[in-house]
C-alpha cells in the first residue's frame, strides 16, 4: 500500500512542475500514514498477549523511529503526525511498561502503563506545544474512563508535574472535580436543560425511569445519525428505559430543532444544554460518545459508557434487575 502511494507521487511529479514544500507536505502524509499503520499493528492483532506480539515483530520492522522528529514544530497541529505520535508512544510505552510490569495481560487502564507513556512523552517531546498536547490527551483519556479516583490523582500529579499549559492545567483540576460529583450513587449535578418548546428543567427533573443520556453536536455528523438510529433500536428493544439525547452546541434551540426533524427523528426527549459550556465541563463530556446512565432513583450508575459497546446491553440488563 505504502509502495502505491509513493508510486502514486512519483508519477504525478513527473506530470506537473511542484513545489518543494508540496513535496515535504504529499511525502509526509504518506510516511506518518504508513508508520501509524505499522505502529498499530500489535493492538488490533488478535491476542490479549500485546507484548508478546511486539517482541515477536522482526528486528527493523521500527526501523524508520531513529529518523522521526518528536518535536517537528512545522507538522506540529497536522493530523497524521499527531495520529502518529500518539500510536508511536502506546507502542514504545508498552515496550518501556512490558521491562517491568508483572501483568499477565495488558491493559489499556493499567494505572502503571498511563503512567508510564506519560513519563516517555516527558522524555523524548521537548517542544513545549507537541508535548502538552500528547500529555493533555492522554490525561484527560484516561481521567474520563476510570472510575478509581486514587488512580485519576496519581494520573493528574502526573500530568501536572510535566505539563507547562497553565491553562491545561487549571481545565484538569476542574475535570478531575466534576468527575469526582459524578461518582456511583450520587445525583447529577444542577443543570439546566431546554426541550425543543423552549421549556426549562433541572435535569434530574426528567429523570421518570432507569435513564440512558447521550450528547450531540451538529459538528460531528457520523455520530449524531449513528447514534440515534442506535437509541432508536435500544429504545423498542428496551421499553423500560428511557433514552434522553443532549445537544451540546451553543446555538439557537431552532437549528439543533431543524436538523432533527429533518432526519425524521422525534424531538421527545431530546433537549439541549441552556448554557452548554458550563454543563460539559460539570458532566466531564469527553469524548463525545460519553454517555451516562441512571437510576429509577436518579442515582449514576456508570458516569462513562458507550452505546455502541458491545457490553452495552450487559450493562442496561443490569440496570433493570437493580
Amino acid at each position: 500500500i505504502n509502495a502505491i502511494k509513493l508510486n502514486g507521487l512519483e508519477t504525478f511529479k513527473s506530470k506537473y512542475k511542484i513545489s518543494p514544500l508540496f513535496e515535504k507536505i504529499a511525502k509526509s502524509n504518506i510516511d506518518f500514514s504508513y508508520y501509524s499503520n505499522k505502529e498499530v499493528y500489535p493492538f488490533i492483532h488478535y491476542g490479549k498477549n500485546k507484548a508478546a506480539i511486539l517482541n515477536s515483530l522482526p528486528k527493523d520492522f521500527y526501523d524508520y523511529r531513529k529518523d522521526v522528529n518528536y518535536n517537528d514544530t512545522f507538522f506540529s497541529n497536522y493530523y497524521y503526525y499527531n495520529t502518529f505520535l500518539r500510536n508511536v508512544f502506546n507502542n514504545l510505552s508498552l515496550k518501556f511498561h512490558d521491562e517491568h510490569s508483572k501483568e499477565d495481560v495488558f491493559d489499556w487502564n493499567s494505572i502503571c502503563y498511563n503512567l508510564d507513556r506519560l513519563h516517555l512523552i516527558d522524555s523524548l517531546v521537548t517542544n513545549t506545544t507537541i508535548k502538552d498536547e500528547l500529555l493533555y490527551n492522554y490525561t484527560i483519556g484516561y481521567l474520563t474512563k476510570s472510575q478509581n479516583i486514587e488512580n485519576n490523582d496519581a494520573i493528574l500529579k502526573s500530568y501536572l508535574d510535566k505539563s507547562e499549559n497553565e491553562k491545561g492545567k487549571i481545565m484538569m483540576h476542574r475535570i478531575n472535580q466534576s468527575l469526582k460529583n459524578l461518582k456511583e450513587g450520587s445525583k447529577l449535578p444542577k443543570i439546566t436543560v431546554l426541550d425543543y418548546n423552549n421549556n426549562e428543567f433541572d435535569i434530574n427533573s426528567i429523570f421518570k425511569n432507569p435513564t440512558v443520556i447521550c450528547f450531540w453536536t451538529q459538528s460531528y455528523y457520523d455520530h449524531f445519525n449513528d447514534s440515534h438510529k442506535k437509541i432508536k433500536e435500544l429504545m423498542v428493544k428496551y421499553p423500560e428505559i428511557d433514552f434522553i439525547s443532549i445537544n451540546i452546541d451553543d446555538y439557537p434551540i431552532d437549528k439543533p430543532k431543524t436538523i432533527l426533524l429533518n432526519h425524521g427523528y422525534s424531538i421527545e426527549n431530546e433537549y439541549k444544554f441552556k448554557y452548554p459550556k458550563d454543563a460539559m465541563e460539570m458532566l466531564a463530556i469527553y469524548p463525545l460518545t460519553k454517555t451516562i446512565v441512571v437510576d429509577k432513583n436518579k442515582k449514576i450508575v456508570t458516569n462513562n459508557t458507550n452505546i455502541f459497546s458491545i457490553h452495552f446491553e450487559e450493562e442496561l440488563l443490569g440496570l433493570l434487575n437493580k
